[in-house]
């Protein structure tokens, strides 16, 4: 049995190799209709012996192919060679280039594909001198390995070529723009030599003067601490331009900007602005080259606060250095995801938090459960108002109080069991799985398993203002009115007791700490002895060097009239600040889903990092 077993996995794999061709031959496999017959059969019998790790033998068929296809050279069109095909199917590629030139792309491939990448551009040369029309992808490709290998000569010259066919309309493969192209040959130059850089005055549009002065040093500042540049000062600036008799006003001129940076002996002229449109800070730069006398490229980037706008210069600074821009200089935006129009306005919302299930409470006692992309799951209907929400972690239990004293926890298939408490309900929460559900009637927790039996109840000393319990149903936390803040064990069992003297308006859990958040705004985080472990208040910055991610990740959510997100590296918290018109919001740490609602209508979005 086990030899056969072994004998079935053998041959499922050598067939496996068989079936799926390498990449350099699904890439190139319909380039079939130009080749003759036994040609092409040797190009399939590379591809068999590579897939078995036959290398040698692989080279071996190719290296016939090559030389089948020496000997019947040349492909001319009055005097076609005898069994290559030359019909309408075939055409469709000669028109572009010769089977020669196709031949060598293929063993560009297969030879790229080994890592061999001396002989793939040797191949990858051949093929775009032979071609008929130039294959921009294949050019963009040699372009990119001569960048890797750092023959930035040689990539400069093929980008130029690149942009001398594109601008001739002579090509076929991907389109570049002149500007992407422009911006390439721009990044070698600086690698290859030190480039002199003449900034010009930042222009202010709808701007604080109090902003102008900092951001024109900073800018300055910035660029000149890049590698690899040397900055005109303004000090020769305006002695050239004393020499030239001209002002600075005749720099928006190309001729007089040549002029200037000629005689500076300038690379590059940057013309930077700062505007503000509506709530948007936008910051552009134009790139001149004085020897071509042209703006060539361009850069831009906006944010709705002041406080990031270095940020913007650093990117701009590494972008125009080539780079990528690196991860801590990400900003955030909002992308709209979906909306929908509830039957009344609603009264409470809640997100699970795992993203996936979103319950809405409405004024005419319906309540909502959403996926994720918007689509109404399951609508439950009530008599009278809904005045809370509840959805479990998992997104597969909800509860949810009324106007009328009743209490329902239901799932997707419908209501599993209700209670008529008698009075308003004032929280309501679910532990993960729908093990357990607490609430708060007045001045009463109830403790409630799946089934609906109470475990436990206790009176507080003060009306409940927010309830949570752990995702493992080992704690619940308890706020009042008065800012006293309790924790409770699953046994009903008073483990600790705090007053914030102020009224608790949310509380976040984790795995050790837990954190109360009052009506004022202010953030307390404690860890599960109840000790504080510090606090901070709505709109002031945090230092977060000592913060556990964990804390930080507990520190999100909304305080006040701010909501916080994690930032892309998930070791700071960006804050927004919520607009009026929304009811209710909520939403994972990481921005990843934003739940928010205005009357009746219900609004997805997201945090994107650009």
């Amino acid at each position: 049995m086990v030899k056969k077993l072994i004998l079935l996995i053998a041959f499922i794999c050598i067939f496996a190799v068989y079936c799926y061709p390498s990449e350099w031959f699904e890439k190139n496999k319909e380039l079939s209709v130009v080749f003759h017959k036994n040609v092409w059969l040797y190009i399939e019998n590379a591809n068999k012996e590579d897939n078995i790790g036959k290398w040698k033998e692989a080279d071996l068929w190719l290296s016939k192919a090559e030389k089948k296809i020496e000997e019947t050279r040349p492909f001319i069109a009055g005097s076609w060679p005898s069994g290559w095909p030359y019909d309408a199917e075939a055409l469709v590629f000669l028109k572009y280039a010769t089977p020669d030139a196709y031949l060598y792309r293929i063993i560009g491939d297969y030879a790229y594909s080994h890592k061999k990448t001396k002989e793939a551009l040797d191949y990858y040369n051949r093929y775009i001198v032979h071609s008929i029309v130039p294959d921009t992808s294949y050019m963009a490709k040699v372009a990119e390995i001569y960048e890797k290998a750092g023959m930035l000569k040689d990539a400069r010259i093929m980008y130029e070529n690149i942009s001398r066919v594109i601008e001739d309309k002579n090509f076929h493969g991907d389109v570049f723009t002149l500007q992407y192209l422009n911006r390439k040959i721009k990044n070698i130059d600086i690698k290859m030599k030190k480039c002199v850089l003449l900034p010009l005055d930042v222009f202010f549009g709808n701007i604080p003067d109090f902003i102008k002065g900092d951001f024109q040093k900073i800018f300055i500042d910035e660029i000149t601490g890049m590698k690899n540049f040397s900055v005109v000062s303004k000090k020769d600036l305006e002695r050239v331009l004393s020499e030239e008799k001209l002002t600075e006003s005749d720099l928006q001129y190309p001729d007089e900007l040549s002029t200037i940076g000629r005689a500076l002996n300038v690379d590059y002229i940057l013309r930077p602005s700062l505007t503000k449109i509506d709530e948007y800070y936008i910051f552009h730069i134009d790139v001149f080259d004085p020897q071509k006398k042209s703006w060539f490229d361009n850069y831009e980037y906006k944010t709705e606060s002041y406080e990031y706008l270095l940020n913007l210069i650093k990117r701009f600074v590494s972008q125009f250095q080539g780079e990528d821009i690196s991860e801590n200089l990400l900003l955030p935006e909002t992308e709209f995801l979906w909306e929908y129009e509830i039957d009344s306005p609603a009264t409470d919302l809640k997100l699970s938090a795992n993203g996936k299930r979103i319950i809405v409470g409405c004024e005419n006692g319906s309540v909502y459960i959403f996926t994720s992309k918007g689509t109404v799951l399951r609508r439950f209907k009530t008599s009278e108002k809904v005045l809370k929400v509840a959805v479990s972690p998992c997104g597969e239990y909800y509860g949810w109080g009324s106007l009328d004293g009743m209490v329902y926890f239901a799932d997707a298939k419908g209501i599993k069991w209700t209670e008529k408490t008698g009075n308003y309900i004032r929280d309501i929460d679910i532990s993960q799985g729908g093990r357990f559900t607490v609430f708060g009637i007045n001045n009463d927790v109830i403790f409630k398993d799946i089934k609906g039996e109470t475990f436990w109840k206790e009176s507080l000393p003060q009306w409940i203002t927010k309830i949570k319990i752990t995702e493992n149903s080992h704690r619940i936390f308890v706020g009042m009115e008065n800012g006293e803040y309790w924790c409770f064990s699953d046994e009903g069992n008073a483990l600790w007791k705090k007053n914030f003297n102020d009224k608790i308006v949310d509380i976040n859990t984790s795995e050790n700490y837990n954190g109360a958040v009052t009506a004022k705004g202010k953030t307390f985080i404690l860890d599960s002895e109840g000790n504080e472990i510090f606090n901070f208040e709505s709109g002031e910055k945090i230092q977060y060097a000592t913060s556990e991610p964990e804390i930080i990740r507990l520190m999100s959510g909304k305080k006040g009239k701010c909501f916080y997100f994690l930032s892309k590296d998930k070791n700071q918290l960006w804050e927004y600040n919520i607009r009026e018109k929304i009811n209710f919001i909520d939403a994972l740490d990481d921005g990843g889903l934003i739940i928010s609602t205005e009357s009746k209508n219900i609004f997805a979005f997201r945090i994107i990092w650009k």
